[in-house]
């Protein structure tokens, strides 16, 4: 009986520590839930239809693929842009084990609706959220594979080409 009650109290004293483990597990890898539209539009310092000249990859930071994309301005929306502006935007492809996709790729020649704010660390803007593009036309799902490698939209690199 004594050699029962030893067991039962070392399950009993190491259950909450092997619960808590689980569901931190399950919350860190989870997505968050989307934003509403009024939440996207009210939160937003650029909202604006794109398109995507170029993107490059700027190389690791911790456990992430670092992007940037140069974005024309095709139709503004919100913010202080203009039609044919361009900025930059900045995100991370993060570790494909986690559950869903905690980032919004951008892809040459893709023609996207995207709310973003300014990120003053990175001097560049970033999205929102996850689901905080909504996509007009689609491209390649083509990205860099090199650090500091570009690609650019059909219309410029056809130019550069000739």
């Amino acid at each position: 009986m004594a050699c029962f009650s030893k067991k039962f109290h070392k399950i009993v004293f190491f259950l909450p520590f092997l619960i808590s483990i689980n569901l931190y597990t399950v919350t860190s890898n989870a997505l968050p839930a989307p934003l509403s539209k009024e939440q996207l539009l009210k939160d937003s310092n650029v909202i604006a239809r794109v398109k995507v000249i170029g993107v490059t990859k700027i190389g690791y930071v911790k456990n992430a693929i670092k992007y940037q994309a140069w974005l024309k301005i095709l139709k503004p929306i919100k913010g202080d842009i203009i039609s044919n502006d361009t900025i930059i935007v900045t995100w991370h492809r993060f570790d494909k084990k986690l559950i869903g996709s905690w980032a919004i790729d951008y892809y040459p020649d893709e023609e996207l609706i995207t709310y973003l704010i300014w990120d003053s660390d990175e001097k560049s803007y970033k999205n929102i959220s996850w689901n905080s593009a909504d996509k007009i036309q689609s491209s390649s799902k083509k990205l860099p594979t090199k650090d500091g490698e570009i690609i650019l939209c059909s219309e410029f690199s056809d130019s550069l080409k000739r």
